[in-house]
């Protein structure tokens, strides 16, 4: 059997993190060890982790001081991986108990295809489901009219990602790559994805392996779904700022990728085939594009 080294990133998780815990060590591949880095929770997260360690031993509290939000917290719990197959945990989903057999039987295939190593990075769909995990959407991607296959592609990556850690299996030739973050990267899972697009290869597994669940803390997650959501809350401005940390974040990815196109051969290349999906993220994009720093 395959060990797998799960990174799990933690702050003030504590109200559904048992549940998450549970779906983990509950799973049909039982070699695992969670590995938590938590940012300095002020609620009792790191106590509950701990006593979850006390009763299983493949628990393990990596980090317990602030590390600086969730891109650089990730990167800390990842430090301490040493397996070969690695995955990424949220503090508030459900894992689906065959979630690591099936990632990890399709990672091993497309290896055998490519190589060991060569980076290779596979995401798959979620099932959308509110705070009581009753179901919204059975799939995140057609829910969102998203075509997963778009971060297959290294021109998608460069601006734009719908890949979600969570979701992810990756191998060691990746993580080395990716390893240590450069700074001011979008997200952690963008960066992973965009690793493996470049130098090996993103593959997407056409099925549900997780609940991803929606409330009001989530990082990032299926606000998208409602569209709504933005418009009668009035998150215009929250929206704008979002999209132009993204921004800025493609900048530094593709300085990092050696990517010198100008802004015109950029926007055909890479923007404009992918700009009917999500068009109000793409269009505020593409005025920071063009007119912003």
């Amino acid at each position: 059997m395959k060990k797998i080294d799960i990174a799990l990133a933690t702050y003030n998780g504590s109200p559904f993190l048992s549940e998450q815990l549970d779906s983990i060590l509950n799973q049909t591949h039982t070699d695992i060890s969670v590995l938590c880095s938590d940012d300095g929770s002020k609620d009792d997260t790191v106590l509950k982790v701990k006593n979850s360690a006390k009763l299983d031993n493949r628990i393990h509290v990596c980090n317990t001081k602030r590390v600086g939000g969730t891109v650089l917290n990730f990167e800390k719990a990842l430090e301490f991986t040493q397996s070969e197959y690695i995955m990424l945990s949220d503090q508030d989903d459900v894992w689906f108990p065959h979630k690591i057999d099936n990632m990890l039987n399709f990672i091993i295939e497309k290896e055998n295809e490519l190589g060991s190593e060569s980076p290779i990075l596979c995401f798959s769909d979620l099932t959308l489901v509110n705070e009581s995990l009753n179901v919204i959407a059975d799939s995140f991607y057609k829910a969102n009219k998203f075509d997963p296959l778009n971060n297959t592609r290294e021109e998608f990556l460069l601006w734009r990602s719908t890949v979600y850690g969570c979701s992810c299996i990756f191998n060691k030739a990746c993580l080395k790559m990716a390893l240590p973050f450069p700074e001011n990267i979008p997200m952690h899972d963008h960066w992973l994805a965009l690793i493996a697009a470049k130098h090996g290869a993103v593959f997407y597994y056409d099925q549900p392996t997780i609940l991803y669940r929606q409330h009001a803390n989530n990082v990032v997650g299926g606000a998208a779904f409602n569209k709504s959501h933005l418009y009668k809350l009035k998150k215009a401005k929250k929206l704008i700022a979002g999209i132009k940390r993204a921004h800025q974040g493609s900048l530094v990815m593709r300085e990092v990728m050696g990517d010198r196109r100008g802004k015109i051969k950029f926007f055909f290349d890479c923007i404009w085939p992918y700009f009917h999906e999500k068009k109000l993220f793409s269009s505020i994009f593409t005025f920071f594009h063009f007119f912003g720093k």
